[in-house]
């Protein structure tokens, strides 16, 4: 039977290599996808509770916490980038936010 997350949250860590600029608990993240060199590609992804573990490449844009009922916790504008979502944790690692 598939776990039921909708009480779980997520942690968000937005970090710089001058220190963490967000830390905030959420109910999903919605990253930027990068474009390739030809302005393809791109998008966003959502993250909710219990998701796999990842790696995932982040272009420049902005990066949005939502709360339970779907309204923005918070909003970040970052450049290229990295995160990773392990145990319900979803870290940005970023040159400029």
């Amino acid at each position: 039977m598939a776990e039921n997350n909708t009480k779980k949250q997520l942690k968000l860590k937005i970090v710089t290599p001058a220190g963490t600029v967000l830390d905030v608990f959420c109910s999903s993240v919605r990253l930027t996808l990068p474009c390739d060199e030809n302005g393809s590609g791109g998008g966003s992804l959502g993250i909710r509770p219990g998701h796999l573990p990842a790696m995932i490449s982040v272009g420049s844009g902005r990066i949005t916490a939502f709360g339970s009922d779907s309204s923005k916790i918070a909003e970040h504008s970052v450049g290229e980038g990295f995160a990773t979502v392990a145990d319900d944790v979803v870290t940005v690692l970023t040159s400029k936010a």
